[in-house]
């Protein structure tokens, strides 16, 4: 679990980075509509681009590992000797999407609160739904711009900023680590 709460680190961070720029975005005055969705679609597109840049190279670096730890099974193999493999750090296809998730984590917490809260008592609480939302304002922010009513339940939009994070950087993850295994294919042709 600390392998994947260390790579999410970076997820997360952006996507605090992001909840700032879409309170900005929301401060705009809402004559101006459609800024204020433009300017979400391209905070969204920011935020995808850096997590997906950041999966492809986790994805690249994890491809390998596995090649390294394929080379040290050969060796125990053939010799017996017992070398050290970097499990954690291996490329599997899922690991990207669970990094992703974990970095969702707060935010899942503070609106299952929120839930669990207005379920429980019959005076609705908004304050954590708003801080959920705050903090995934990088999806939150086009429900934001409009000006629908807001009950307790229109919180759980929130929840889209699962599929959005692990979609972007385990998405990236597997592309990254194809890439990397291709150049390996390659290789391995080449001196055969």
């Amino acid at each position: 679990m600390k392998f994947y709460l260390k790579m999410a680190i970076m997820p997360f961070v952006y996507i605090f980075f992001s909840a700032m720029l879409g309170i900005g975005i929301i401060l705009i005055d809402q004559k101006l509509v459609f800024l204020q969705y433009a300017l979400c679609c391209v905070n969204l597109a920011f935020y995808v681009l850096v997590v997906g840049v950041a999966g492809f190279k986790d994805g690249q670096k994890s491809i390998k590992v596995r090649n390294q730890n394929d080379q040290f099974r050969k060796v125990i193999i053939e010799t017996g000797e017992d070398l050290p493999l970097n499990l954690q750090e291996e490329y599997k296809p899922w690991k990207g999407f669970v990094i992703g998730l974990v970095a969702c984590i707060p935010s899942v917490l503070l609106i299952l609160i929120h839930v669990i809260l207005n379920l429980v008592n019959p005076v609705p609480h908004y304050g954590f739904g708003v801080a959920s939302g705050v903090l995934s304002m990088v999806v939150f922010s086009f429900f934001m711009v409009s000006s629908a009513v807001k009950t307790w339940t229109y919180y759980l939009f929130v929840l889209l900023i699962i599929p959005v994070v692990c979609g972007s950087y385990g998405g990236f993850y597997v592309m990254g680590a194809k890439k990397a295994q291709k150049q390996y294919d390659k290789i391995a042709q080449i001196q055969r």
